[in-house]
């Protein structure tokens, strides 16, 4: 199986352009034209988003790329400057009920999941107070 690497011919099209550069300054020695120094660092120049293409395919392919590393190096960071306990904290499941879950109960229900009197909400899975039903008298006794 050959892998093939994926910024190959932007690697040889840059390569080309400072080996082009190199040759200029090189042989401009005797005669000493500002132009051909000029030339020489446009190559170097138009050389770069090749070469940036390289690094990218390069970094693509390595573990820095991968979220994994980064999320591990940050914890480790944190943990080596004493900003974060060293064992891991456990995560706990949270038994928050799905859409699809809710749906189904207001449909059993025969309503728009309205809670009855003595029911309890499955939102608030027990932790939550009922919502009941006051009179108007008890409304007007409570003035604000």
């Amino acid at each position: 199986m050959s892998v093939e690497f994926q910024a190959f011919w932007e690697a040889v099209i840059g390569i080309l352009l400072l080996v082009g550069a190199a040759v200029l300054v090189v042989t401009n020695n005797q005669k000493e034209v500002r132009e051909i120094y000029v030339f020489a660092a446009v190559l170097v120049l138009e050389s770069l988003p090749f070469l940036s293409a390289v690094a990218i395919a390069i970094l693509e392919n390595s573990r820095v790329n991968a979220f994994s590393f980064w999320r591990h190096a940050g914890v480790r960071t944190l943990e080596l400057i004493g900003l974060r306990p060293v064992a891991m904290p456990t995560v706990v499941s949270s038994s928050q009920p799905v859409a699809s879950e809710i749906h189904r109960e207001a449909s059993d229900r025969g309503g728009f999941g309205l809670v009855r009197a003595g029911e309890e909400s499955p939102l608030t899975g027990g932790a939550g107070r009922q919502i009941r039903a006051v009179s108007t008298a008890h409304l007007r006794l409570c003035r604000y």
